[in-house]
């Protein structure tokens, strides 16, 4: 079987903070035949997915169960496989995540992650079959970097509604979804959301919190409404890895750079993909 590989490291980041073995999470990765989100009896669970705590990677048994290390910020995430799709949430971003935050993130200017409270005794990922090509094509937004309404508005009106209809199975913008200001994540999602099909976002410069003290806060609000800065999802037998690469060292100066952390969640992950 060939497999190909796409990483995606083009204005994107995550600082991720190094996993401790203080919690384990675990869950059931299953088919969520009723679509509604949450795991009944009888709902089937689904044997060798991925998961992973953007570090270790591990794969369900029979009956999908998982286990994994977690911390008090820690992103957990299933990697969709090829054959299945993923629900979306109301900025059409699918909905491949939980954020372990029990106390939230710091005081922002621009809120970040509301408190989760105490790790759920199982985190279950809900997947649906779907027949999928091995050619496909999808839609790549680079730099829509919008400052203010108006400019949202521009992404809306002269780039939007042309790749409404699309054929593409799904799309990805690849940073700077707005220019420094977090706060308009809402409308640009939303906005592109139109589109109709499954929308992933990266992490680019301009979509930072300004104000966060430490580097690993930077992308509190992108969290809130996409979820976790590095991930992967698989279709058409392509295997796509994103990755936050943006290190901020002083106002407005920022270095590309992956660390430790990413590399072992990258190493752990390829370990299960065939090597063509």
């Amino acid at each position: 079987m060939r497999f190909s590989y796409i990483l995606i490291a083009f204005y994107l980041s995550i600082n991720a903070p190094v996993l401790m073995a203080q919690n384990k999470s675990k869950g059931v990765v299953y088919i969520d035949e009723n679509q509604n989100g949450t795991r009944y009896r009888g709902e089937k669970g689904l044997a060798d997915v991925l998961v992973s705590n953007g570090s270790s990677v591990v794969q369900t048994d029979k009956q999908g169960r998982w286990e994994l290390p977690c911390n008090d910020d820690t992103g957990l995430f299933v990697i969709k496989p090829h054959g299945y799709s993923l629900p979306v949430n109301a900025f059409g971003s699918p909905v491949h995540y939980y954020l372990h935050k029990p106390n939230g993130s710091p005081n922002l200017a621009v809120p970040g992650v509301e408190p989760t409270g105490p790790l759920p005794a199982s985190i279950d990922f809900g997947l649906l079959p779907q027949q999928q090509s091995d050619t496909f094509s999808i839609l790549v937004f680079s730099d829509t970097q919008a400052r203010g309404i108006k400019e949202v508005n521009y992404v809306s009106h002269d780039v939007v509604e042309e790749c409404i209809g699309t054929e593409a199975v799904f799309g990805i913008t690849l940073g700077d979804i707005v220019a420094d200001d977090p706060n308009l994540f809402d409308q640009v999602s939303k906005s592109t959301a139109q589109i109709g099909i499954p929308w992933y976002y990266a992490f680019g410069n301009h979509d930072n919190n300004r104000d966060a003290i430490e580097m690993e806060h930077c992308d509190e609000t992108f969290e809130r409404f996409f979820g976790p800065s590095t991930y992967a999802f698989e279709y058409g037998k392509v295997s796509f890895i994103v990755l936050r690469d943006i290190m901020f060292y002083e106002p407005g100066k920022y270095k590309s750079e992956y660390t430790s952390t990413q590399l072992e969640f990258v190493k752990n992950y390829l370990d299960y993909l065939p090597e063509d």
